[in-house]
């Protein structure tokens, strides 16, 4: 399934450069072409690695419906809320600390992933397009950061990854091995999404359905674009925040400090026995 993932980005980027050589032929705006390309890269990359993915999966006996079920439990989505909100301040405290560190070690590619992370003009459409196709197409990412991304990533790292791994292997490796592929997929916030990864596994795991690592993932997202427009509603620059970044790595240790715990304890509370039944496969998936 790698693979054809794999596969489905390289066809996404050969895409994006067709679409980027003719917009060159027709005499695009460099800007608007640099953002139209981005776009087109990452609505190919999604849509046509989630329905690759699903293609193998259909042939491989995955229950669809069984996978994006309702859980029985009548407080889940009250809990996955709650834990949303923990995770997203977890995250965003233990970015901002691994920003600061690396700011001493390497200032260059700090800047360069402060670009990547808070900027929202790192982007591309919004200071590429500029009023009111800014606006326009900040919301196009926030479709993909709230909607887009949350499905076909669950879909693919907990609906499929976790539970064919946790198959071979147990479900404790699975989770591991899930969140560390998911943290590398994500560099410029490696260690943070890898902990978020674990905590999106143990809620499948717990839940049996897709539906509540979903709404997880998509409130961490939202919590992450209103960071981002923030930091355009005041207009701050890329070096105005690495200058601030001894601050909010104080900030970010109180954020860990006051949630980390209770995560590590709802982790290892929910944290799957070797010998725990898979939430949905069938024989297919064994194999």
């Amino acid at each position: 399934m790698i693979g054809l993932h794999i596969a489905a980005a390289a066809a996404a980027g050969l895409i994006a450069w067709a679409v980027d050589s003719v917009g060159e032929w027709f005499g695009v705006p460099a800007k608007i072409l640099g953002a139209l390309t981005g776009a087109v890269g990452v609505v190919t990359f999604y849509a046509g690695g989630t329905w690759i993915v699903w293609v193998y999966a259909r042939r491989q006996g995955v229950d669809h419906v069984r996978l994006f079920r309702r859980a029985p439990r009548a407080d889940a989505l009250g809990e996955t809320i709650r834990l949303a909100l923990m995770m997203s301040a977890f995250a965003t405290g233990l970015t901002w600390i691994q920003l600061a560190l690396l700011k001493w070690v390497d200032p260059t590619w700090a800047r360069l992933l402060m670009g990547t992370l808070v900027q929202p003009g790192s982007l591309g459409l919004p200071d590429a397009l500029g009023p009111p196709w800014g606006l326009l197409g900040f919301a196009g990412f926030g479709v993909v950061g709230l909607i887009v991304a949350p499905l076909a990533e669950e879909y693919l790292w907990r609906g499929l990854l976790l539970q064919r791994w946790a198959v071979k292997w147990s479900p404790g490796r699975a989770l591991v091995a899930t969140a560390a592929l998911f943290g590398l997929a994500h560099m410029t916030a490696a260690p943070s999404l890898f902990c978020a990864a674990l905590l999106l596994g143990v809620v499948f795991m717990k839940t049996g359905s897709l539906r509540y690592p979903i709404i997880l993932h998509a409130t961490h997202n939202a919590v992450v674009l209103v960071i981002a427009g923030l930091a355009a509603a005041v207009d701050w620059e890329t070096q105005d925040i690495f200058h601030a970044l001894d601050v909010l790595a104080v900030a970010g240790l109180a954020l860990c400090l006051a949630t980390g715990p209770r995560l590590y304890r709802w982790l290892r509370r929910w944290w799957p026995a070797e010998d725990a039944v898979i939430p949905y496969r069938r024989e297919g998936m064994a194999e």
